[in-house]
């Protein structure tokens, strides 16, 4: 059997992505060192790049489909995309779905049709057959945010139960005790597993789940303002609420201002998604900060190392990680970080 870049990534310790670096000349440098690793590996398996090298970077065209591209979180990612794309001079063909699985197919037979080189998807929903279909005819396929059910196409994610649970527990570690979770749609799995953490922070802290406390709706500014005021009707509302996207968190602070509440001083508050509104509030809100940009370079670096390449789906799964940015929005009374020994721009996970 013919060795592929899969094997000489196996041997060498490294990613797919970096081999094709090495023996391809692409356009991000590598280290010394795993370039040696790299070098030797593809030496001692007698690995053969197929085809001259001119071949190998022609100008490719590629797909890119997510759920609403106007949104920061995707408009941010998909910059991350082009910068990967752009040495090359590929082409990229950005569209979006609506959150609409109906619409998300059409826009896949429409790229397929114009016979991409890959896709990168964030899907609505498990991916559809017609994905997968496409990657067996080896369309390479990658996965970006959402991870589409089981599947064993390639897939870039970000760590959503362990930022949900930092989240949540920060909030218990503040003095809060009835804590509200503003979630997305439980048919996405980002929303599942920010359920998924937010449940295990509970049972972390000791304390109860209570169904009343959690809203799930669309990942929309509106579900944000309308899951608000059902929770502080409630005859006994939330002391704190953890808004699982940036788009939620905004319709949360319409519903709170609303209402002429005050964060923290009449409830706390804590985002998922850093927008650059976020730290201009008063007081600045403390977020869950998603890597976006390099999610949307990581999903396309392992595009273009599968593009061409035999099978297309080869079951990589990437998880980024998200850093904790404390501000003043979670304290159980309206106290400066730096009262409790924390300074307001201080990262990284709560020990």
């Amino acid at each position: 059997m013919r060795t592929t870049m899969r094997d000489v990534a196996r041997r060498a310790g490294v990613s797919l992505a970096t081999v094709s670096y090495v023996l391809s000349h692409g356009p991000r440098a590598v280290g010394a060192e795993r370039r040696r690793r790299v070098l030797v590996a593809a030496r001692e398996l007698n690995y053969n790049a197929k085809g001259p090298g001119p071949q190998r970077f022609r100008r490719l065209t590629i797909g890119v489909v997510v759920p609403e591209v106007s949104f920061p979180f995707f408009a941010t990612a998909v910059q991350g995309i082009e910068q990967v794309v752009r040495p090359g001079s590929h082409l990229l063909f950005v569209a979006s779905s609506g959150d609409e699985p109906s619409r998300e197919r059409q826009l896949i037979r429409a790229l397929l049709r114009r016979r991409v080189d890959g896709v990168i998807l964030t899907p609505c929903d498990e991916v559809s057959p017609l994905v997968g279909q496409a990657a067996e005819r080896g369309t390479a396929i990658v996965l970006m945010d959402r991870e589409g059910g089981g599947t064993s196409l390639n897939r870039v994610t970000i760590n959503n139960h362990q930022s949900a649970f930092q989240a949540v527990r920060l909030l218990w570690e503040s003095g809060h005790s009835r804590i509200a979770l503003v979630n997305g749609p439980d048919r996405i799995d980002t929303a599942r597993e920010r359920l998924r953490g937010y449940t295990d922070a509970l049972a972390f802290a000791g304390l109860p789940f209570r169904s009343e406390l959690v809203q799930r709706g669309p990942f929309t500014s509106d579900h944000g303002l309308q899951a608000t005021r059902t929770l502080l009707a409630l005859a006994e509302p939330p002391s704190a609420i953890f808004s699982s996207s940036a788009a939620l968190t905004s319709g949360v602070l319409r519903g709170l201002r609303e209402r002429g509440l005050r964060v923290p001083d009449d409830i706390a508050l804590v985002g998922f998604g850093d927008p650059e509104w976020a730290s201009l509030l008063t007081p600045p809100l403390t977020v869950i900060e998603q890597p976006t940009v390099l999610l949307g370079e990581a999903a396309a670096r392992l595009l273009l190392a599968t593009v061409g390449g035999r099978p297309a789906a080869i079951g990589q799964r990437m998880v980024l990680e998200t850093r904790l940015v404390l501000r003043e929005s979670h304290w159980r009374v309206a106290q400066p970080a730096a009262a409790f020994g924390v300074s307001p721009s201080t990262r990284g996970p709560i020990e």
